[in-house]
């Protein structure tokens, strides 16, 4: 082992140099030492044991070779300075490895495998997890608790995604479009991620249940689409998150108690009769939208006509409705003001029907 440092009564300045010909760092080889901050692992180490550096609450700079393919449960638990790791070869992240580490803002794991249990628990400056193309597990509150991701893509590897591996984290956008191998998403896997807006499904998945609490207070969720293969959505599995627009899939056969209870910018779908539905499960959503219950067509000659709400022509008449009231206007247009209010944009009556208007049929002249 080498020591280096500029002044030693400065911990700042020293490096803990591991020995070259070091295969494995046993388990507590260094843990709640607090006499360095940069650790420097040389090629040929291959597993780094349980709490061989945890609570070294100096520890900032870690140097990790190439030939590191496992680190070892609480290797790294509360190294509170530790800032960012690129985990090169790393294919097992062991249970609460990097837990309580609140400085690290990016982790790279271009060979990961398997995230265990609480693996990167209460990473609050967590912003950034790159190359997660290869993991095919992520356990129980993996990143629970972390900071703001702003973007985690999974590959089609992906196998599972346990209870609360997510729960209470900042994740804005999870992207599982390539997840095709997916079969389970755990229960409160993305509960209380508040600023959670996007999560990409593959079209098809072998998923068949979604869990309960699974997206429940995802206060930034305003649609998803839910992939080809769900039978089941689980009770809670939205409960108060701000979705307005659910894509429901064809295999759709049983909705749970308070599945949606309280998404109250989400207008109460109408389902196919082969799909039970609990009678609480859109208890506090809003009433069926007119747009879902009518769905008859009139023609019009929009020439010269304008949408009042955007005040721009109507250029494709295939996108305008017209309000019982007479009132005309571009169907995206009025669905938004619908969200608002129940009344028309002109004449504030009720809306109580809409038809969609076609263009008028050109008789042909016969000679």
């Amino acid at each position: 082992m080498e020591i280096i440092a500029q002044n030693k009564n400065e911990v700042q300045n020293i490096t803990l140099r591991i020995p070259d010909g070091t295969k494995v760092i046993k388990a507590k080889a260094f843990s709640a030492c607090n006499w360095f901050n940069t650790v420097i692992i040389p090629e040929g180490v291959s597993k780094i044991e349980e709490e061989a550096f945890a609570n070294c609450i100096n520890l900032e700079k870690l140097t990790i070779p190439s030939t590191l393919h496992e680190i070892g449960i609480s290797a790294f638990n509360g190294c509170l300075k530790l800032d960012n790791i690129q985990l090169k070869n790393v294919h097992l992240i062991g249970p609460k490895a990097f837990a309580h580490c609140k400085s690290i803002t990016n982790v790279d794991i271009p060979n990961v495998e398997v995230v265990y249990y609480r693996a990167f628990y209460m990473c609050k400056k967590l912003e950034s997890v790159t190359n997660a193309i290869n993991v095919r597990f992520v356990q129980k509150e993996a990143f629970a608790h972390t900071g703001n991701i702003t973007f985690i893509q999974f590959g089609e590897p992906l196998i599972s995604i346990d209870d609360g591996s997510f729960k209470y984290s900042g994740v804005h956008f999870v992207s599982l479009e390539n997840a095709t191998q997916l079969k389970s998403m755990g229960s409160t896997a993305f509960q209380n991620c508040q600023f959670l807006a996007v999560v990409n499904f593959a079209d098809q998945t072998k998923m068949k249940t979604l869990k309960n609490k699974t997206f429940r207070n995802c206060f930034n969720m305003k649609q998803i689409y839910l992939p080809e293969g769900i039978t089941t959505i689980s009770s809670n599995a939205f409960e108060n998150s701000a979705i307005r627009d659910v894509t429901f899939p064809s295999t759709l056969k049983k909705i749970a108690r308070r599945a949606f209870h309280n998404c109250s910018d989400l207008c109460i779908p109408i389902l196919s009769v082969d799909v039970t539905v609990d009678p609480t499960s859109f208890m506090d959503c809003r009433p069926t939208s007119v747009f879902d219950l009518y769905n008859t067509k009139t023609q019009m000659n929009l020439k010269g006509e304008k949408c009042s709400i955007c005040i721009e022509d109507f250029e494709n008449e295939n996108t305008v409705c017209k309000f019982e009231c007479g009132h005309i206007f571009h169907i995206e247009c009025a669905k938004e003001w619908y969200f608002k209010s129940d009344t028309c944009a002109n004449c504030r009556q009720e809306v109580k029907k809409v038809e969609t208007i076609e263009r008028p049929t050109k008789r042909r002249k016969i000679i």
